[in-house]
């Protein structure tokens, strides 16, 4: 009975969405038309190479080359094995949602366990350095400095969420191997077959993360139609979508301090845009969405509150 309830309900909003859509057509459109824009200006271009490259590596066993080398490092600060080094640093250049593809990439691969998948979404939720420094930093506030304390700030709170969800190492210190490092490097497939499968893979996520931002795009221009309260409107463009987000903040009336802890906040949440990208990524493994969401949730507090520290601390330079 539940369960029937619970689809009722479903079709019942979707029948609502439909209504909508078919009534303002022309937002729709639009909404479309700039989330093409987006995934193809932005998105595309960043995404695109990271992933075909990290897909190649992944294929020739390259996370094992690096999880040899940095073993004791991951196992002493993270308690992980080496391989998910390999996460944590493309991660960190490429941005999200590109963790929750390499933590799933290397569950399936069983290059790390799902209680490893599980901490690691917690705490590799990296925005592109690019786009902080350049989009937030550069363009929307104008300060190249304030850009750097927000990045500083967001990955920093990452770290922390690691440190505080840290468990008891079930890795052991052990003597590095270079020999047995490049021994690991291979694949049984041709280097053709390995090419065509990992632009595949890409272009198979490119294409969800359009759908999805394009879904959430429309979602915010129907909700945008209705006669909702200003402050709801601004909340629903600071959750909803990120960039979305940090636009609107950036155009607050307000001190650059506020603005600068607001979007901090925003790329440390990612935006239920992102979150869905997660999520749709990790949907066919046991990797725990709550999990994430919960550390997001930590993150916003804790970059929020490092970042109000770094500017008060370095007020001077501004």
């Amino acid at each position: 009975m539940k369960e029937k309830l619970n689809h009722t309900i479903i079709v019942g909003i979707l029948l609502t969405l439909t209504l909508f859509i078919l009534l303002n057509s022309s937002n729709v459109i639009e909404s479309t038309i700039m989330s093409i824009g987006i995934w193809k200006d932005k998105i595309f271009p960043t995404l695109f190479p990271m992933f075909v490259i990290s897909n190649l590596l992944i294929c020739y066993n390259f996370p094992l080359f690096m999880g040899e080398l940095l073993k004791n490092i991951t196992s002493k600060y993270f308690s992980l094995p080496g391989s998910s080094s390999f996460i944590l640093i493309i991660s960190m250049i490429s941005g999200f949602p590109s963790s929750s593809k390499y933590i799933r990439s290397l569950l399936q691969e069983g290059q790390i366990s799902l209680e490893d998948a599980n901490y690691l979404i917690k705490f590799t939720h990296f925005s592109n350095p690019l786009f902080i420094i350049g989009t937030i930093g550069s363009l929307l506030l104008q300060n190249e400095k304030l850009g750097l304390l927000v990045l500083i700030s967001h990955y920093l709170g990452n770290f922390i969420i690691a440190i505080i969800f840290k468990r008891k190492s079930n890795y052991p210190k052990e003597k590095i191997s270079l020999e047995r490092a490049f021994n690991y490097l291979g694949s049984k497939k041709s280097l053709g077959a390995n090419i065509s499968s990992s632009i595949y893979d890409a272009i198979s996520t490119l294409t969800l993360l359009l759908g999805i931002i394009t879904s959430f795009l429309i979602i915010n221009s129907i909700i945008s139609t209705i006669n909702l309260p200003t402050i709801i409107k601004y909340i629903n463009s600071c959750i909803l979508e990120m960039t979305g987000g940090v636009i609107f903040a950036s155009s607050l009336n307000t001190s650059y301090i506020f603005r600068t802890i607001l979007m901090t906040a925003i790329i440390s949440f990612g935006g239920f845009s992102v979150h869905m990208q997660v999520l749709s990524i990790i949907s066919d493994t046991k990797i725990k969405y709550n999990d994430f969401l919960y550390a997001r949730i930590l993150h916003v507090i804790i970059s929020s509150v490092i970042v109000l520290i770094l500017i008060k601390t370095f007020n001077f330079i501004f």
